[in-house]
């Protein structure tokens, strides 16, 4: 695999914005790449926030003519936040900030833990949303479109983290609060130590450092009770299931992710009618992001207008 890529820092969004939604709240987001052309809607990971985009997708995204926009969702960096969101909430939003901004149609992708809320976005909305991307995203650990090997204890911990999510998020807020990026420059390769041999390639690289490191202090350090309610929303019931998604979905996934093992993938796959995989043999968690030029490619070669569409 190619890491070139990877080792610069990426380019900044040319906006930082805010949008005040119906009920009052604030969201903040970035944009990357072309500001006139077609939008891509990029869900953070988690943790996360808006800085954090592939070093590489927004040099590719402005030669190709694609726009990202890359919203914080609620309680994550300038976002208001939403203690009663679900991933149906965040479809909601995700629609009023496009509103906002003028976008009518656009592609959505996802890394890990943004990968349900691709998957809400793609469901709520399949006139506008033309295609979605999932890189070692997420899948349903609870009810009937959970992947049959999931272990009984899973859906359990899961109710326990939703309801613990109010005192988990302020431990780890309190936790996270003395980080710096000079501290996290000096623990970063430490951290790099416990993950599997495949993705650290891909972690270590300058550009992922200087984008994750920025990311989690800006967007994360002072908010991070909202990572407890990411994984309340995508690990407790969905409000929805993937078998109702009706536009086209790829998923980049690692053989070896030991986060998301491939199975889940798979098993995601077979529940939405319009899903397809490639499957990186030997790599990691990090295996989509690494290749976000040809995921931002994908998305636009599907990027089809409305009228075409209805005829494929």
């Amino acid at each position: 695999m190619d890491l070139t890529g990877l080792d610069d820092p990426p380019l900044p969004p040319f906006a930082e914005s805010v949008v005040e939604l119906a009920d009052g709240r604030d969201l903040t987001f970035a944009q990357y790449g072309d500001p006139d052309g077609e939008a891509v809607v990029w869900c953070h990971g988690t943790p996360g926030a808006r800085h954090q985009i592939p070093p590489d997708a927004p040099a590719h995204a402005e030669r190709s003519g694609i726009r990202i926009i890359v919203p914080d969702r609620p309680g994550v960096g300038g976002s208001s936040t939403d203690h009663n969101r679900t991933l149906l909430s965040w479809a909601d939003d995700v629609e009023q900030l496009l509103d906002d901004v003028g976008v009518e149609r656009f592609a959505v992708a996802g890394l890990s833990g943004g990968g349900p809320h691709v998957l809400a976005i793609a469901h709520e909305f399949p006139d506008r949303a033309s295609a979605g991307a999932l890189l070692g995203g997420m899948v349903p650990l609870s009810g009937p479109d959970a992947p049959p090997s999931t272990p009984d204890i899973v859906p359990l911990a899961m109710e326990v983290a939703h309801r613990l999510r109010f005192p988990l998020g302020s431990l780890m807020s309190l936790l996270l609060r003395p980080i710096t990026p000079e501290i996290g420059e000096k623990v970063f390769p430490f951290a790099l130590k416990v993950l599997p041999e495949n993705d650290r390639a891909i972690l270590g690289s300058v550009g992922f450092q200087s984008m994750f490191i920025d990311d989690l202090w800006q967007g994360s350090r002072d908010r991070f009770r909202a990572q407890s309610h990411d994984v309340s929303a995508f690990g407790t019931n969905w409000g929805f299931s993937p078998r109702g998604i009706t536009v086209p979905i790829k998923l980049w996934h690692g053989t070896e992710d030991k986060l998301v093992p491939l199975s889940h993938a798979e098993h995601l796959v077979s529940l939405i009618p319009r899903a397809e995989i490639e499957a990186f043999d030997g790599e990691g968690h990090f295996a989509g992001y690494a290749r976000s030029p040809d995921v931002l490619d994908w998305l636009m070669a599907n990027h089809l207008p409305i009228d075409d569409e209805a005829s494929v």
